[in-house]
């Protein structure tokens, strides 16, 4: 193998981070190095992550760069509402509001505040990283041999940051894009029009500065070339998540439970509705296709309040008799154990079509059966490909109720089997392998 090459990975989603996007920069440091590369992460101090998680860790071989994060007119504005609705909270006990005593705000007003706040979260709500970040990514570079820097996002001030520090230190950069920035097929939510088309020039200025674009599905990649039509069409390379080693406890069998049990493992947020299907449930138990003993169905993360209120309007019977139940999101250890223990793995993609969430490699690696709500998409057709569950559009109750009937009967295939047979495409040390090819091409073409 040729000499090591370090690279500087620019990372604000990293354990003990809670964020999701921290599993795979959590597995290219455990696994580049087997290919001669040495990752130096640069991130924020875990003070400023909004959860941590004590069981999600980097490997201790690596070197993590930990900085500051200024403080925003965002985290005064949030921290003013905070204080604002618990002095309501409190005047309100014991005391009904008058009629006519709530506050009102007129359009103009929250058309102002839309626009405000839109503005002071551009590009993301993480911006004020940015200055810690490239000040302490200009001090590494300066001083120690680098021979280039990977960035991942969300959020996507981690490209700009790779980007600022692409233009003072002229080493190779690559761009990992977890999730997309611009989104078509998902509308940034209260957000005005000028938003958008900035960010698309934002989106620009890296993509053309970038020396390689990593995006984690072949549709994202296919999007990515479209937009960028003037950009050789080489620059953009796909590299998906993946799992890692998962094994299951011994005491588990392949034989199905009493209730049938099926789970949904994360949030469920930004799109992805579920009251379509937890109407097609009520459609089933109704028409007598369905026993209500015979299924639970758990949402064990953090749902928006606006689903679940979706779900009670076409499903609060199921909800009262605990068919249905939501949970708050728990650590990786005991979400792994709900995780063996399930009979049926729920996705829910919504209008996500460029998009594969990371639970999906996860799920696969188990050799459990997946059921995904979604529109055609990448995720869709990687269910095709594998061939390890259905995939479902979420607009026909109806439709969902029939497919769901089926995926129950699905069996669980062994994990061994399923990890061998795909662990050449999905597996994080192939995954690292490749990542790692690039990195070396692009540093030898210096």
């Amino acid at each position: 193998m040729s000499s090591p090459l370090r690279v500087l990975l620019v990372a604000r989603a990293t354990p003990p981070s809670a964020e999701v996007g921290g599993n795979r920069v959590a597995s290219f440091c455990k696994f580049l190095p087997e290919f001669g590369i040495e990752p130096v992460v640069l991130t924020v101090q875990d003070r400023f992550h909004k959860r941590l998680d004590g069981s999600l860790s980097i490997p201790a071989t690596t070197r993590v760069v930990r900085t500051a994060q200024y403080s925003t007119p965002l985290d005064w504005y949030a921290r003013w509402k905070s204080r604002l609705t618990q002095k309501d909270s409190r005047n309100s006990l014991g005391n009904d509001k008058a009629p006519g005593t709530e506050k009102i705000y007129t359009a103009p007003t929250r058309g102002i505040r839309q626009h405000l706040l839109s503005l002071l979260s551009i590009p993301d709500y993480d911006w004020s990283w940015y200055l810690p970040a490239t000040r302490m990514g200009r001090r590494l570079l300066q001083s120690e041999q680098f021979d280039a820097i990977l960035s991942t996002s969300p959020p996507h001030t981690d490209h700009l940051i790779g980007l600022r520090l692409k233009n003072k230190c002229k080493i190779p950069w690559i761009a990992d894009f977890r999730d997309p920035w611009v989104n078509d097929d998902s509308p940034l939510f209260s957000q005005p029009k000028w938003r958008r088309s900035l960010e698309v020039k934002i989106e620009a200025s890296c993509v053309k500065a970038a020396d390689l674009v990593v995006c984690n599905t072949d549709w994202l990649c296919g999007v990515m070339r479209d937009r960028y039509r003037r950009v050789c069409a080489n620059k953009f390379v796909t590299l998906t998540n993946g799992f890692d080693d998962l094994k299951a406890p011994p005491d588990k069998e392949l034989h199905k439970h009493k209730p049938l049990r099926c789970l949904h493992l994360g949030g469920i947020y930004g799109g992805r509705r579920i009251d379509t299907f937890c109407a097609s449930l009520s459609i089933l138990l109704e028409s007598q296709r369905l026993d209500r003993d015979a299924v639970k169905i758990l949402f064990l993360g953090d749902t928006d309040e606006l689903e679940i209120a979706a779900c009670r309007r076409v499903a609060g019977s199921l909800m009262d008799s605990g068919m249905i139940e939501f949970h708050q999101r728990v650590d990786k250890v005991v979400a792994n154990r709900f995780l063996w223990d399930a009979d049926l793995l729920l996705i829910f993609q919504g209008r996500h079509r460029a998009q594969v969430p990371l639970k999906f490699y996860e799920y696969l690696s188990t050799g459990k059966p997946i059921f995904a709500v979604s529109q055609e998409g990448a995720l869709s057709e990687l269910m095709a490909q594998t061939g390890i569950g259905i995939s479902v559009r979420e607009n026909d109750p109806y439709e969902i109720g029939e497919k769901f009937l089926y995926a129950l009967a699905l069996p669980t295939q062994p994990a061994e089997v399923v990890q061998r047979r795909w662990a050449g495409q999905f597996h994080f040390r192939s995954l690292s392998g490749q990542l790692a090819q690039w990195i070396r091409e692009l540093v030898d073409g210096q």
